[in-house]
């Protein structure tokens, strides 16, 4: 199995994950900040692997969530993506 450690696969892991996590929690990205101490408009660029982030952001965002940095950084299973953008196409929000 490849291991998905390029730079641009890390970042689109984080973002997924990052919105997934937070919308799972029904938090708005302005609550999520409040809760992290990281900027909303931050927060923002990484849900759309816009930007780089240090492990100490991470960790801020990852206890926030109440959740592991692994949660944040590993990849989505694919049948997980499948079934969570059916969800979403229906809900009116994709990825």
């Amino acid at each position: 199995a490849s291991m998905n450690n390029d730079y641009d696969s890390v970042l689109k892991n984080i973002a997924r994950n990052l919105r997934r996590l937070r919308k799972n929690q029904s938090l708005s990205q302005h609550q999520l900040s409040y809760r992290s101490d990281v900027n909303r408009t931050y927060i923002g660029y990484l849900e759309n692997a816009k930007h780089n982030v240090s492990i100490g952001t991470l960790c801020s965002l990852a206890k926030a969530l109440d959740c592991n940095i692994e949660d944040l950084t590993n990849p989505i299973p694919n049948e997980f993506v499948k079934g969570h953008i059916i969800k979403s196409a229906i809900d009116g929000f994709f990825f």
